[in-house]
């Protein structure tokens, strides 16, 4: 989850080459590079860009598995405990010690959150009956977050017997028509959630990785005839056909976040897997 990664390689299942980087088969054609072999063509990802966007997705992560949070390694050794009796971890690899908890303290506060989160509270709401300011419930939420990561890091699955489906949703934010894409991935027969990931990201990233609007996109809306006008001037400027426009993707201007391209969903997926 946290050591770095190159995915520029053959995606075809069943193909010799499918995982194989810096193969004699593959040609650069444009922008993409085309595998010999199966005939099928993968887009190039920028490896930096692409780590950077995993460590940033996966930093909630950090301390709560059994992977050295700062080379990714998982070569471990027991090092002793903590002051407050909690097991600590040594990396063979660069030497740095971490301790990872072994189930999440009780707290009645964290329980009466999650409940009403479950009950679908607004945020106003909970504010009002937790009695907590904008900055104590953003620290709140972060904790029941952590939490429910430290509940479900050890998840077992069959190894040879395992079915994932994947969920687009679309939830609005920043109010107004903004939406923001979100993919969820679970375990069909658990129904453990494996993945959470979205097009927005709370740190910026490369600048390749930043979607752009067009023009057409953040017009007002128009007549139907504009409007399929302006799609299929937009879908004729697609580097790729099965490209996505999110439309105007406006931020607040205070906002250091930014909305991410559509080659970060499917690769945020295998994030938490460690792919």
């Amino acid at each position: 989850m946290f050591a770095n990664i190159n995915v520029d390689c053959c995606k075809t299942p069943g193909c010799k080459n499918l995982g194989v980087l810096n193969s004699p088969d593959y040609v650069r054609q444009g922008k993409d590079v085309l595998c010999r072999e199966c005939g099928f063509l993968f887009p190039v990802i920028s490896a930096g860009a692409l780590n950077l966007f995993r460590h940033t997705v996966n930093r909630g992560w950090k301390g709560l598995v059994k992977q050295c949070p700062a080379c990714g390694s998982t070569s471990l050794k027991k090092y002793g405990f903590s002051t407050q009796g909690e097991h600590r971890m040594a990396c063979s690899q660069c030497r740095k010690t971490f301790i990872v908890p072994e189930k999440a303290k009780s707290d009645c506060r964290q329980d009466e959150l999650a409940t009403l989160i479950e009950e679908g509270t607004s945020l106003a709401g909970i504010r009002s009956q937790l009695k907590l300011d904008s900055t104590g419930l953003n620290r709140a939420l972060f904790k029941l977050s952590r939490n429910a990561n430290l509940a479900e890091r050890c998840q077992q699955f069959p190894a040879f017997d395992i079915a994932l489906s994947t969920r687009a949703f679309r939830v609005n934010y920043n109010g107004g028509d903004s939406s923001l894409y979100v993919l969820v991935t679970a375990e069909e027969q658990s129904g453990r959630v494996v993945a959470i990931s979205s097009n927005y990201s709370a740190q910026p990233l490369d600048k390749a990785w930043q979607y752009q609007s067009y023009y057409e996109e953040r017009l007002p809306p128009g007549t139907l005839a504009h409007m399929v006008q302006r799609k299929e001037a937009i879908t004729a400027r697609r580097e790729t056909l099965f490209d996505i426009d999110y439309g105007p993707a406006s931020l607040y201007k205070n906002d250091s976040g930014m909305i991410v391209s559509r080659c970060c969903l499917p690769t945020a997926i295998l994030n938490w897997c460690g792919c």
